[in-house]
């Protein structure tokens, strides 16, 4: 039996149907977001403490984090009755991140954040796990990114769990997760590619080294199927999730090969799906 992880429930349940890629969506703030006047936004955001060590990162942080222009969403976490919040925006670093905030009736305290872009955001009542689902893109030029799931623990104010996998930057998202499939590799040696077509020769993109091949698979290895595509000449392609595998060449940067799962997209010719 091929592992599930709750990722793929989450990002099926949380996927704007309409989006090119699922990587284009944006939190559905509405859902959960508290309706208040700026007055009382600005007045939260005043007593926002972002904690930081380092004076200059500080400073930093109250000049651009603290700017107007919605990058505070303000919320029930917990079940008490003052208004807490949560940062979504430009990082202090490089990117995007996002940060927690319980209020204490004095200020909004940092819970909990991380580095990333964030894509959804819910929960089922305060008091209850905060679900979010985030992509964290490679520093500089580090080709390797990851889509994770993070669950935060409102009671003990801390993350309790996350599970990400990994994309190459040019590989093609769905629009959504549209079904789930255990399958096993069943062909000597298999491709994972970043767009469902077969491309061999010239590097499709700036992190490929040939064609558009993400990592080679062999005989027995696992994945899931989640979304599929046929292209021009009626072949079938499956948008994959592949189990983490312990090995140091199959893929195509030998430094990207340590255990970790890797999204892209395969041939439904050669595998068997497991029921």
């Amino acid at each position: 039996m091929v592992p599930l992880k709750s990722l793929f429930l989450l990002l099926l349940a949380s996927i704007v149907a309409h989006a090119q890629s699922l990587l284009d969506q944006e939190p559905n703030w509405s859902a959960i977001e508290i309706t208040l006047s700026k007055r009382t936004k600005d007045s939260l955001i005043s007593k926002v403490s972002w904690g930081y060590s380092t004076g200059m990162i500080a400073t930093y942080g109250e000049r651009i984090l603290n700017k107007p222009g919605g990058y505070y969403h303000f919320l029930h976490l917990n079940a008490d009755s003052l208004i807490d919040a949560v940062y979504s925006g430009p990082s202090v670093y490089e990117g995007n991140s996002f940060t927690l905030f319980i209020n204490n009736g004095d200020s909004l305290k940092v819970a909990a954040g991380s580095q990333g872009t964030l894509l959804s955001i819910s929960q089922t009542y305060p008091n209850s796990m905060v679900k979010l689902v985030l992509v964290r893109y490679g520093c500089c030029d580090e080709p390797s990114n990851e889509l994770l799931e993070v669950h935060f623990n409102p009671i003990e104010n801390a993350i309790i769990n996350s599970k990400g996998y990994y994309f190459i930057d040019e590989t093609e998202f769905p629009a959504m997760f549209t079904f789930r499939k255990p399958f096993m590799v069943v062909n000597k040696t298999y491709n994972l590619r970043g767009s469902p077509k077969i491309l061999d020769d010239e590097p499709a993109g700036y992190h490929f080294e040939k064609g558009n091949i993400v990592a080679t698979y062999n005989t027995g290895d696992l994945g899931m199927a989640l979304a599929e595509k046929t292209d021009d000449t009626g072949r079938v392609w499956w948008f994959v999730l592949m189990n983490p595998k312990w090995s140091y060449d199959y893929h195509i940067d030998k430094n990207l090969s340590d255990n970790k799962g890797w999204y892209g997209w395969i041939s439904s010719r050669y595998i068997e799906v497991l029921e």
